[in-house]
């Protein structure tokens, strides 16, 4: 129905650590598509696998149950190094691949099907507020470890979403507090991009997280609600067919 299809376009953080009446109705009521959880949501694994089984119960159309299990800063997860090893400690792209896929396999046996990762923005300052969740190395390097972690979730069933689409710069503040704006000119848009381009170019990417920064030279929109961004530059230039989400 039109309702679902609409409900099918969002995905929601909930309150608490159960499924509340409360939460159930709206999730049932709107037919909503999926659900982020946050630490707040998270006591153990026991728990969160009764949570997300109980989500899964709201609704006909299987939901995408979501979290932003990157390692490192942020890791809503946090009971061994599998979970919270940083991107930043990763070497190779063969480890990448490796902690992708056991942490993978660890978010599925919790009935999580989504994970909010990786970060492939190339990041090279360390006063950056993205520097410790970023991949270190050159922008091939960065490419070659998305890839890998990308294929280590898909073999764990996994939907992995690369993040920040088109990238934060190095002095980018950070966009849950204020706007960033990246004025780079339309001939330095590819090479901007290569991060996202070259994966998308190697391995089946599924989901793609649209950061909130605005490039002023390319459309006067921020990213998140930009048809030439998103549209023309992601799905049109590149070919890419997955799924959009924007950033929080």
């Amino acid at each position: 129905t039109p309702e679902e299809k609409v409900g099918q376009l969002f995905l929601f953080g909930i309150n608490g650590t159960t499924l509340t009446p409360q939460t159930e109705e709206f999730l049932t009521k709107n037919h909503i598509g999926g659900v982020l959880l946050y630490g707040k949501n998270v006591i153990s694994e026991v728990q969160i696998t009764q949570l997300t089984n109980d989500i899964q119960t709201t609704n006909r159309i299987p939901l995408f149950i979501s979290i932003d299990q990157e390692g490192g800063v942020v890791s809503r997860l946090k009971w061994n190094n599998t979970l919270t090893i940083a991107q930043s400690e990763m070497d190779t792209p063969e480890e990448a691949y490796t902690i992708a896929k056991s942490r993978g396999e660890m978010l599925r046996k919790m009935g999580i099907n989504m994970n909010l990762a990786p970060v492939v923005e190339y990041i090279t300052d360390p006063n950056s507020f993205m520097y410790l969740r970023a991949f270190r190395g050159t922008k091939e390097e960065v490419i070659q470890k998305g890839v890998s972690a990308i294929n280590g979730y898909r073999e764990s069933n996994i939907i992995a979403v690369l993040k920040h689409y088109p990238g934060h710069s190095n002095a980018s503040p950070d966009s849950h507090f204020s706007l960033p704006v990246v004025n780079i000119s339309p001939n330095q848009w590819d090479e901007y991009i290569s991060p996202f381009s070259g994966i998308i170019k190697q391995t089946n990417v599924d989901g793609i997280m649209v950061g909130h920064i605005k490039f002023p030279k390319i459309d006067d929109k921020p990213a998140t609600v930009s048809k030439v961004i998103i549209d023309e530059k992601l799905r049109k230039e590149i070919g890419y067919e997955g799924v959009v989400i924007t950033d929080d």
